[in-house]
């Protein structure tokens, strides 16, 4: 039992590491009257969607504004993304 165990977490293992992930989601800049950016996430989440792209976009725009123009999709992705943006302080609109 101890080997069929081990065997199974290496192949799960295996399949994290080499599963092919991509973003669904992107993030755009929107330069607004006044030269204020808003940061706008386009895009399905999926699982693979990284929060730390849009801290990187906030780091790089100076953004303290975000909009989402999505249909959804996955829930975790989504509430990861949630927890960045009351982490950096981002009004949202």
């Amino acid at each position: 039992m101890r080997i069929g165990l081990g065997v199974w977490s290496l192949f799960a293992g295996l399949m994290a590491v080499f599963s092919h992930t991509h973003a669904a989601v992107s993030i755009e800049q929107l330069q607004i009257e006044g030269g204020d950016i808003v940061l706008v996430v386009r895009g399905e989440f999926e699982f693979g969607d990284r929060p730390e792209a849009l801290s990187a976009a906030v780091t790089q725009s100076g953004a303290r504004v975000v909009t989402f123009n999505s249909d959804g999709g996955n829930v975790h992705a989504a509430m990861a993304f949630g927890r960045t943006i009351r982490a950096l302080g981002l009004e949202t609109i």
